[in-house]
């Protein structure tokens, strides 16, 4: 907003420290971003452009997860209470969707949510803040409790489903087989690669890493006409570098989004041992890629040096 970014404004309030160049700081948001994930993108204009308490003031921030968007101010700090609907689950068998159904619940949503915020307001206390922040620390220490070394959540573990709609259509096609399974589980779940998946499965079942998050960018811009907050918008990225990530910020900025990035996803250097692959694969797999190919010599980084 032009009133919060006046250069006059700066100085005469003491908020001015220094100046940075703005590509120097593009640069290290971009680095920020490729390393670790964050920060998130907010786009303030377009925030309180498209806000429906102008009237207020200003916004300055969003919620952690950055999709609500409220007016704060130093006499009032505004609070989110959120409630999830699956639409999908409002389809019925006829391929009908049912409004009335949806109307229904979203009502007793609301009238659920207006007594949350009845029950749990108050006014808090400025010092109720300045305690929690003083004691805190004192009463959670950064080091994990004495017994959590050998407890469950301390290892690393995800657990890949197979979507079943993708099962469901090779079933009916009669290509679903043990050797299918462990091709979708030696491929990441992509079917891009598997020469038995024709082609118009291979359009309809694409990976995160698959889609152009162009894509996804445009689909948000069209979904934001219609949600007076903003959307938590996570962009996948394999390979991430400084061309990709200014020209995906550049366009979603040009859409008009609130929220340009919530997390910045990228691929790991290494991919997890796939453990569900039968062991005689797993191990064929593993000799393969041990033994150098005297076939394609240039292939093999030791006998190309």
């Amino acid at each position: 907003f032009p009133a919060c970014l006046s250069p006059a404004w700066l100085p005469r309030e003491g908020k001015g420290r220094r100046v940075v160049k703005a590509q120097q700081l593009w640069y290290a948001i971009i680095e920020s971003q490729t390393e670790t994930g964050t920060p998130y993108m907010l786009y303030k204009d377009a925030c309180n452009r498209k806000s429906n308490q102008q009237n207020l003031g200003t916004i300055h921030c969003s919620n952690l997860c950055t999709e609500i968007m409220e007016y704060t101010s130093t006499d009032e700090v505004a609070v989110c209470n959120l409630a999830s609907i699956a639409l999908n689950m409002y389809v019925k068998a006829d391929r009908t969707y049912d409004f009335h159904r949806l109307f229904e619940v979203t009502k007793v949503i609301v009238q659920n949510l207006n007594k949350i915020i009845d029950i749990n307001y108050y006014p808090i206390p400025e010092f109720y803040f300045i305690n929690m922040l003083d004691f805190e620390p004192l009463e959670f220490p950064d080091s994990p409790y004495d017994k959590f070394e050998n407890c469950p959540f301390h290892f690393p573990f995800a657990l890949k489903v197979l979507n079943p709609h993708l099962l469901k259509d090779l079933t009916d096609r009669g290509l679903w087989s043990e050797e299918m399974k462990n091709q979708l589980i030696a491929h990441n779940g992509s079917v891009q690669a598997l020469e038995d998946v024709p082609d118009d499965l291979k359009n309809l079942y694409k990976t995160v890493w698959e889609i152009s998050q162009r894509t996804i960018i445009s689909m948000a811009a069209d979904r934001g006409a219609f949600i007076d907050q903003s959307q938590s918008l996570n962009i996948h990225v394999a390979e991430p570098n400084y061309g990709k990530l200014t020209s995906m910020h550049f366009y979603g900025w040009k859409q008009g989004l609130k929220t340009g990035m919530y997390y910045l996803r990228t691929k790991p250097a290494a991919n997890p041992i796939k453990f569900t692959l039968q062991k005689e694969e797993l191990q064929e797999k593993q000799r393969a890629d041990m033994v150098c190919s005297l076939e394609n010599r240039e292939a093999c980084a030791s006998c190309s040096a």
